[in-house]
């Protein structure tokens, strides 16, 4: 539980910070990398179907477009729009998630896999 507590408030931290990041990959190498939503920006495009596909309560089909965004172009402005995705996620009612057929678990998984694509093991601040 403190686990899921914690990738949790990751998600949440990540949405509002405007600082450098330290990104840690899987050799131990760190970049660093300037995020901040107004310098990167968003996916407007996918951050609109997202929504969409949420206003229609398919948080599951939001997420398969999502990864199959990334999957396609694995830049920084879809890293960021898969962290506004999963922020907004944490940020709804837990009966309204249960109604979209998703598990609060499903965010943290899902985030978990978003940063495994972009090999980021460890975000330090």
């Amino acid at each position: 539980m403190i686990r899921k507590d914690y990738i949790l408030n990751q998600i949440e931290m990540l949405a509002q910070i405007a600082a450098k990041l330290i990104l840690r990959d899987k050799t131990g190498q760190d970049s660093i990398i300037i995020f901040n939503s107004k310098e990167i920006g968003l996916n407007l495009e996918l951050h609109k179907e997202l929504g969409e596909f949420v206003k229609q309560r398919d948080i599951n089909g939001a997420e398969n477009l999502l990864f199959l965004e990334i999957e396609k172009d694995m830049t920084l402005i879809n890293f960021n729009t898969a962290i506004a995705f999963y922020d907004g996620l944490t940020k709804m009612d837990k009966a309204l998630l249960l109604e979209c057929d998703f598990q609060q678990d499903e965010i943290t998984e899902g985030f978990g896999e978003v940063c495994e694509l972009y090999q980021i093991v460890d975000i330090v601040f």
